[in-house]
């Protein structure tokens, strides 16, 4: 893969030709718990496309789910106060022209979708990418509307909705982006095979997050390094301050449940990891590690 891969699949885990033979109820997706100051979190990484028999989830994360009194997540899509055609006129529009080689390649991607291509070229780069890699999930049967986030959103009931960060903030951070770079997110959103499609969704699945880091990892060069410094290492160290800040609220209800993209608990600087580091000890559920549950002890990365 290109040298920006972790960007494009570090967006797929935190945004298939052979569909996978186990049932939603014995997935194994990555999944943590602690308590602090008297109240109780799970925290779910979730992949922001998702197919039918991905439902109902495993009994552990629903029931958690149920007895939430917040969800919590990286941005409230739902929100009808959320000005999104504004969003999209200030940070979305603003195309720029691609080299030959990008260009070429998006020729012979449109060749057969002429009036879907004729609205990519008036978006930005980044949400040209956005765009492409959606039709490539549905073209394998992955709908956002079956992505983990989407799901409990729309089942959240009388639970409170709170933001580890905002749709605002999301748009800004991609729109500042260099140009160069978001052309490299379309060129591999362009080259994605159905083979690291499949690969990815079983492997979150699975609970594999060995595999789930390789495909982040793949690739990786300088520029990639300060990409994921910027898209995931400061958002996990920030998510973790904000998710601090709500626990230690008085009206934050006692028990919550946060979801986010699964790209964000991979890794040395994963939000657990800085979560540990403010003292909170997190439990891994399922296949998170070798024992059952482990602990992320404070401090440290270690799991015991």
């Amino acid at each position: 893969m290109m040298a920006t891969s972790r960007l494009v699949w570090g967006f797929v885990l935190m945004l298939l030709t052979g569909h996978t033979a186990w049932a939603a109820v014995d997935d194994k997706p990555p999944f943590f718990s602690f308590s602090f100051q008297g109240k109780t979190v799970h925290l779910l990484g979730s992949i922001h496309v998702g197919q039918a028999d991905f439902y109902p989830l495993p009994k552990a994360v629903s029931l958690a789910f149920e007895q939430a009194g917040a969800l919590v997540v990286e941005a409230d899509i739902t929100n009808p106060r959320t000005e999104m055609a504004a969003l999209l006129r200030q940070y979305a529009m603003h195309p720029t022209p691609p080299d030959k080689a990008t260009d070429a390649a998006l020729a012979l991607f449109c060749r057969d979708k002429a009036q879907v291509c004729s609205q990519l070229a008036a978006m930005s780069p980044w949400l040209q990418a956005t765009q492409i890699t959606l039709m490539r999930f549905a073209a394998a049967g992955l709908e956002a509307q079956y992505g983990v986030d989407q799901y409990l959103l729309e089942r959240h009931g009388d639970k409170q909705i709170l933001e580890l960060e905002s749709i605002d903030f999301q748009f800004k951070l991609m729109h500042g982006l260099p140009p160069e770079t978001q052309w490299s997110m379309v060129d591999e959103a362009l080259a994605m095979g159905d083979e690291q499609i499949s690969t990815m969704i079983a492997s979150w699945r699975r609970g594999d997050t060995q595999t789930l880091q390789a495909l982040l990892d793949e690739g990786m060069g300088a520029d990639d390094a300060r990409l994921h410094q910027l898209l995931l290492t400061d958002r996990n160290r920030n998510m973790a301050d904000t998710l601090m800040g709500m626990l230690a609220a008085e009206d934050t209800p006692e028990h919550l449940f946060v979801v986010v993209g699964a790209a964000h608990l991979l890794g040395d600087e994963s939000l657990p990891y800085w979560l540990a580091r403010q003292g909170i000890a997190l439990e891994g559920h399922f296949d998170i590690c070798a024992a059952n549950p482990c602990r992320i002890m404070p401090g440290t990365m270690q799991l015991q």
